[in-house]
């Protein structure tokens, strides 16, 4: 209920660039919890816009979710090591990776490529929800926005470096509340305003997710490495 006591439990400002540590623990909680009020905002509209627009039913509604869980378990099995891979590639000739150990040591470069990447891509997902022609490209889009998934995993990775191992529970802990909030915050935020707007424009829930999401994508330019 104290964020700045909690913050000051997780980084001590005894720590060697506890400043910076600081900064990138903030950053990296207000892009999760931007990432995960995305994914759960939309989840109604996401069964709503495409029955109003391209006047689906049940049975496109059922294929179009079992279709983007796919895509998510995809991007987590399959595009994550590629992606790991190359930017790890781009990165390795210039910076060290420490070994995870008690001492923080902050994020690395391919963290923030990693997260930089995945919000991006969800973002044009969403965009692309909002101007898509048709139902195929709208099921195409979930493609790009189940790359939320990875900038999920990889906040929540890159916090644990920023504190010592006996305070990770509270860490996630903490997260966990964050998280609980956005679970009732975004759904009914996102809800409301495509109720207000469905029969003027309807795409303003997708656009208000994106403009969301860029801000993260900002956020994201403020993240310091190898600290």
């Amino acid at each position: 209920m104290s964020p700045f006591s909690w913050i000051d439990r997780l980084v001590p400002l005894a720590y060697p660039n506890s400043i910076s540590l600081r900064s990138n623990v903030v950053l990296l909680l207000a892009i999760n919890i931007v990432v995960y009020g995305g994914v759960l905002g939309s989840m109604d509209v996401l069964i709503l816009y495409p029955q109003m627009v391209y006047k689906w039913g049940n049975v496109e509604n059922n294929l179009f979710m079992s279709l983007v869980n796919a895509f998510r378990a995809a991007v987590s099995t399959l595009a994550l090591p590629v992606m790991v891979k190359t930017f790890r590639n781009d990165v390795h000739s210039t910076t060290s990776y420490p070994e995870f150990s008690r001492t923080p040591v902050g994020a690395q470069p391919l963290d923030r490529a990693l997260i930089r990447t995945a919000v991006l891509l969800e973002l044009a997902g969403y965009v692309g929800y909002a101007v898509a022609p048709n139902g195929i490209v709208f099921t195409l889009c979930g493609a790009l926005a189940a790359f939320g998934g990875i900038g999920l995993v990889t906040t929540e990775a890159a916090l644990t470096k920023h504190i010592n191992l006996e305070r990770i529970g509270e860490l996630m802990g903490g997260l966990g509340f964050l998280q609980a909030l956005m679970r009732i915050v975004a759904p009914t935020v996102v809800n409301l305003v495509y109720a207000a707007t469905v029969e003027v424009m309807p795409q303003i829930a997708f656009l208000g997710i994106a403009m969301l999401l860029g801000f993260g994508a900002l956020l994201t330019l403020f993240l310091k490495v190898s600290v």
